[in-house]
């Protein structure tokens, strides 16, 4: 398959010979908490030696952040590691993926020769050709879920935002233990969500027969370089995925930071707040560009469609490496087409950049 996920800034500037401005990876723009780089420079020295392999210190941090008992909770090298562990773990043999959605599931199934089957997440409104985002109906769901053994959900979706009901997610999961079908949740963008905790299923990961929960902990402070994410789940699955991972696989650095992140709380509030008013600035000044129809998320990125005769994704995507500016082409996502594009949503300044850049590329 073809690697389409965004972020891939080396190769880009390498092809361009210029440094660009990234909005096709959805990153806090605010950058990591403060105390990460003195963390890493404490432990420097450690360097010298392999990390604890079973991720102690780290699993402690995170057990007493969410209340649970470590031996629900796994490590890996950033939430992608422990996505391509999921089929085998689980011994899935097909899985349903509602779409659009990341790429990386897919890719993960076909890597254990896993069949994935999809159901098309969006509907067009009555009598009109535009796209809307819609929530799950889940007797459609659940139909088009009968005869695999796995379900991929992304929440909040990634690429749409879309932030789905907790109660719909429980009543999802009451399907999937009745049916004997796994769950696997998705929750990279999680948080940056103003109250995570309200819709996110890490609780009932410990208690569930069939639930896994992923996180990621870079996108929300900043760390995808140090790649950081972790799983919570049955502790069966937990001990399996464990025995399936390649040993020492989250680096030394990656396990002293976890304690310093997590107690950030005014890191996290900031973000937050910082990341909401420039999302509604984006959306607002994106609406008001002629060939541009922008869907209102809910977390740090948003997803475009452009309605100009005559142009493409692709198209737009060259223009804007050449004059600096990286945007995530969505036009190879199942579910989308070549009208389809996604932003990061970053610093007033940055963003005002982009809007300049989009309003004159677009203008030509």
């Amino acid at each position: 398959m073809q690697d389409i996920h965004g972020g891939n800034i080396w190769r880009w500037q390498e092809t361009s010979n210029r440094n660009l401005l990234d909005f096709s990876a959805s990153i806090n723009p605010l950058g990591p908490p403060q105390g990460v780089f003195r963390v890493i420079t404490e432990n420097l020295s450690n360097l010298i030696h392999y990390p604890d392999p079973e991720n102690r210190k780290a699993c402690q941090a995170l057990s007493e952040y969410h209340g649970i008992d470590p031996s629900h909770i796994i490590f890996g090298n950033g939430a992608m590691e422990l996505l391509y562990l999921l089929p085998r773990a689980l011994l899935l043999q097909n899985a349903l993926i509602p779409v659009p959605t990341f790429s990386g599931y897919e890719k993960a199934l076909l890597h254990h020769a896993v069949q994935p089957k999809f159901i098309n997440w969006w509907v067009r409104e009555e009598g009109k050709g535009d796209y809307l985002p819609s929530p799950f109906s889940l007797a459609l769901l659940s139909s088009a879920a009968r005869e695999v053994q796995g379900v991929f959900i992304c929440h909040p979706n990634n690429p749409t935002g879309e932030v789905l009901e907790k109660r719909f997610l429980l009543n999802l999961l009451d399907f999937c233990e009745e049916q004997k079908i796994w769950l696997i949740l998705d929750e990279a963008f999680i948080d940056f969500l103003d109250q995570p905790n309200t819709y996110s299923l890490i609780q009932e990961a410990v208690f569930s027969t069939r639930l896994v929960v992923i996180r990621s902990l870079t996108k929300f402070f900043a760390l995808p370089g140090l790649r950081l994410g972790y799983g919570v789940g049955p502790q069966s699955i937990v001990q399996r995925l464990k025995q399936a991972q390649t040993p020492w696989s989250v680096n030394v650095l990656a396990q002293q930071i976890v304690n310093e992140i997590l107690r950030d709380e005014v890191y996290a509030r900031d973000s937050r707040r910082f990341i909401q008013s420039e999302r509604v600035f984006l959306l607002n000044a994106l609406s008001e560009i002629e060939g541009i129809q922008p869907v209102s998320g809910s977390v740090n990125f948003l997803l475009c469609r452009l309605t100009r005769s005559g142009w493409t994704s692709p198209q737009l995507t060259t223009k804007l490496i050449q004059s600096g500016i990286l945007i995530r082409d969505c036009s190879t996502l199942r579910g989308l087409n070549e009208q389809y594009f996604r932003i990061a949503v970053r610093t007033r300044e940055e963003n005002r950049k982009l809007l300049s850049t989009l309003q004159e590329v677009l203008s030509e």
